[in-house]
């Protein structure tokens, strides 16, 4: 039924409740996973060189692999970005 579902993720309980529905339904449907983080909407107005926003994406990468990537161990069908 899907062969690629696209989750906004914020690192919120909310957002996690929603990162295992959407691993739930990529694995039934045998689907790929492409997980975005969804930056503060202000953040769009700065230039993609910018310091503070480089700092800013790589603090949020590494939080993706320390405390996310470990739980998708077992699902390697996923992209972040």
């Amino acid at each position: 039924m899907y062969k690629k579902i696209i989750l906004a993720f914020k690192f919120s309980s909310a957002c996690r409740s929603a990162l295992e529905k959407a691993i739930q339904l990529a694995i039934e449907n045998d689907a790929e996973l492409f997980i975005f983080h969804a930056l503060d909407y202000r953040l769009k107005e700065m230039d993609q060189q910018d310091p503070e926003l480089i700092k800013i994406t790589q603090q949020m990468e590494q939080k993706f692999e320390s405390e996310i990537k470990p739980n998708l161990t077992d699902f390697p069908n996923f992209q972040f970005g």
